[in-house]
């Protein structure tokens, strides 16, 4: 397998819809940037708005859909490929922004402007664009790591992010004081919220449920334990509590969810 066999590209598409997806669907191996939007990121677990511009990937069968607020249409540029080199190249950012799957950025042009010469190269399906395709599909890689390192915190700030995100990710139901947190840190509330977003794509309140219903779902499953010994393993002080916010984020009470196993 040679430089230009061990990355193959599936599809370069754009499109401006309103169309809504499932969340029971599969992504594919994708890199793309939403331009237009709101977006709405709709997994089994949660929705998610995000505000665009923003650059995302995802892994083939992965769970999720994109969506649209009703009344808006979002513009959708993206690639989608297999090999070797396009998953290194997906898990690249995975490293760079690990629990999320996207990240927003300021200046989309010179993302735009690579974009569309390789949907041009894509759209003539000449043999010899084969040698081509790979070759703009790392330069549309490295305007992409310089767009997201624009909006990158300094090293320190992103090792403390990481940090805590890794704490919430491996220990979701203990409780975090965001006062606290932030004090450690030295600097205020108001800053630490503004990079953990940079940083994840979440709000810091928003990561946190979105860990704990994750490892709500994870008892349920895998478990015998009751309902109120995994409204306490998620951070929850009363049981009608967790089955409000578990029945808010799937639409079935956590009993409901392990009878029928959603």
């Amino acid at each position: 397998m040679d430089y230009f066999d061990d990355l193959h590209i599936i599809a370069v598409s754009r499109a401006i819809t309103k169309r809504n997806g499932k969340p029971g669907a599969s992504f594919a191996n994708a890199l793309g940037l939403m331009l237009r939007g709101p977006a709405i990121l709709r997994t089994e677990e949660s929705d998610t708005l995000i505000q665009t511009p923003f650059l995302y990937w995802s892994r083939k069968g992965g769970n999720g859909c994109w969506a649209t607020p009703s009344g808006k249409e979002r513009e959708n540029l993206w690639i989608t490929g297999e090999g070797e080199r396009f998953e290194r190249i997906v898990d690249a950012f995975s490293r760079m922004y690990p629990g999320a799957s996207h990240v927003c950025i300021r200046e989309p042009a010179e993302l735009i402007e690579v974009f569309e010469r390789l949907q041009k190269c894509w759209e003539r399906k000449n043999d010899m664009e084969k040698y081509y395709l790979p070759v703009l599909v790392e330069e549309f890689v490295a305007a992409a790591a310089r767009a997201c390192e624009q909006e990158t915190p300094s090293r320190k700030m992103s090792h403390m992010i990481r940090k805590y995100v890794q704490e919430i990710s491996s220990g979701p139901g203990k409780e975090y004081d965001l006062k606290k947190i932030a004090s450690e840190a030295g600097i205020s509330q108001d800053h630490f919220r503004h990079i953990f977003r940079q940083y994840t794509g979440y709000a810091f309140h928003e990561y946190l449920l979105k860990q704990r219903f994750a490892l709500a779902v994870r008892l349920l499953r895998e478990t015998n334990k009751n309902i109120g010994e995994i409204a306490e393993l998620c951070g929850f002080s009363a049981q009608c509590l967790f089955t409000m916010f578990f029945k808010k984020r799937s639409g079935v009470s956590p009993r409901q969810f392990r009878q029928k196993d959603f």
